[in-house]
């Protein structure tokens, strides 16, 4: 039988495996000889993954299976995982999951030699930031393009939350009401949401927009065609959000509290701090809630309002400005479906 793991001078701090016979290392001696990247290392890094809810068919999974490709055979020595991780933000991403696969128990289990790989990576490379945010009228008009596709549900969540795709995806793969909590004229759904270093605990938005979710279901195809789909009626995915968070900051939102709604967040944010910045949170999406009702549902589906886009009760849909929050807040006669 093939071996799975492969060692030359290394140390397997592993309990389940027999301890090697003579002195453990030091640290300065580290695992200079490494670990084999072979074909069942690499299978079972792939199933880990998988099991961890990266998507088989997702960009990023196959990225990732492209650049495994080119270590196998090769030892995971300290020196390589420092070479290879400062090439690109996705070499580094990469590396950094296989060093926790490395040291998990539901991985190899293997800490001491996670740390020793661990501590030989580099700055993370700095990629340049997509920073393009689309104007109102953009978002308004892919939102008609989707509105009588099976899509349309997910443009109300994407326009919404300023969540990631993935995050969606899964929710609406398993939508449960019980998560969902009302808060008059928004609501906010738990979703605990933890894969690597992407967080996200609560997508928000307002009531009617989850009540509309709640009738749907995820998408049947992949996540890249579904990616494809929604850039097709005028705006990428990752567009959205960027429009969501720069939105909320127009309309003085503290950043803080953005970060949190969209995703943001540290996944190391402490219960305190959390249930702190729901509070926030809870204050603060109503403001994002309304203008977003003002500026994009309502010339969307003016039918969210009981009324046409031309004669709606919000009045100037199509108004970029973004208010104070205060006058927000206050409105001005909203639809008494929003109170």
């Amino acid at each position: 039988m093939k071996k799975l793991l492969q060692w030359c001078g290394g140390w397997d701090s592993n309990p389940r495996r027999p301890t090697p016979s003579g002195p453990k290392p030091s640290r300065s001696q580290g695992f200079d000889g490494g670990l084999l990247v072979d074909e069942g290392l690499l299978g079972r890094f792939r199933e880990w993954l998988l099991a961890e809810g990266l998507s088989e068919e997702s960009k990023q999974f196959r990225e990732y299976l492209s650049k495994l490709s080119r270590l196998e055979g090769k030892y995971l020595t300290p020196s390589l995982v420092h070479d290879y991780a400062g090439r690109s933000k996705r070499w580094y991403e990469l590396l950094r999951r296989l060093i926790t696969f490395i040291r998990v128990p539901s991985g190899l289990g293997m800490r001491e030699l996670a740390f020793e790989l661990r501590e030989s990576l580099p700055r993370k490379p700095r990629s340049g930031s997509d920073t393009y945010v689309p104007p109102v009228g953009q978002v308004v008009e892919a939102g008609r393009r989707l509105r009588d596709t099976r899509y349309y549900p997910l443009y109300l969540l994407l326009v919404s939350t300023g969540a990631r795709l993935t995050t969606l995806l899964e929710v609406l793969e398993d939508l449960d009401s019980s998560r969902l909590v009302e808060l008059g004229g928004v609501a906010r759904y738990h979703v605990d949401y933890l894969r690597g270093e992407k967080v996200q605990w609560l997508l928000y938005g307002p009531a009617e927009v989850w009540r509309a979710v709640l009738k749907s279901t995820r998408p049947p195809d992949s996540y890249d065609l579904i990616a494809e789909k929604v850039r097709a009626a005028g705006v990428a995915v990752k567009h959205y959000r960027n429009f969501v968070y720069n939105a909320m900051l127009g309309l003085g939102v503290p950043e803080g509290v953005v970060e949190f709604i969209v995703g943001h967040a540290p996944s190391t944010i402490g219960r305190r701090s959390y249930l702190a910045k729901i509070v926030q949170a809870d204050r603060f999406y109503p403001v994002y809630a309304q203008w977003l009702r003002r500026n994009v549902l309502a010339a969307v589906d003016g039918e969210m309002c009981g009324d046409s886009v031309e004669h709606g009760c919000l009045g100037n849909v199509l108004d970029r400005s973004l208010p104070a929050a205060t006058s927000l807040l206050r409105g001005p006669e909203p639809c008494e479906e929003y109170g």
